[in-house]
């Protein structure tokens, strides 16, 4: 997924410096793709409920389940803030106008850099793991 997120966006800025009209055939032809591909989608059926609970009684649970366990609630609140400050990207084709002076390749690029950081930190932790204070650190680190 990470791959995926530092290359499209590469290519993007590459077809958009050719041409926009370009960038929006590419992209009409990936959606036709995507919408064709829904005709391979095998459907299951739902499985049938064991317990019969309203839908009240259902959110009270999960609510008392994630504020009773603290690995669950860090992971939530910690997800909660990235996306709720990551939508910061938005931004970035008006900051690489307005601001950087750049075009639509160095636009794909800075689009490519938190996924291209995000395999670098992987890469990193596979071989050298944290092992104190985990929680902190990642708290601190998405700040």
């Amino acid at each position: 997924m990470h791959v995926g997120a530092v290359v499209g966006p590469a290519i993007a800025g590459i077809i958009c410096a050719i041409s926009f009209s370009a960038a929006y055939t590419v992209d009409i032809v990936f959606i036709i793709l995507s919408i064709l591909s829904f005709v391979f989608i095998v459907s299951k059926p739902i499985p049938i409920k064991q317990k019969k609970e309203t839908l009240r009684q259902s959110l009270a649970v999960g609510i008392k389940f994630v504020f009773s366990n603290q690995l669950i609630l860090g992971a939530l609140s910690l997800d909660l803030f990235a996306v709720l400050f990551g939508g910061a990207v938005a931004m970035l084709p008006a900051f690489a106008v307005k601001i950087l002076h750049v075009g639509p390749i160095e636009l794909g690029f800075l689009r490519a850099m938190p996924a291209f950081g995000a395999i670098v930190t992987a890469i990193i932790l596979a071989y050298k793991p944290i092992t104190k204070n985990a929680g902190r650190n990642l708290f601190l680190n998405v700040g």
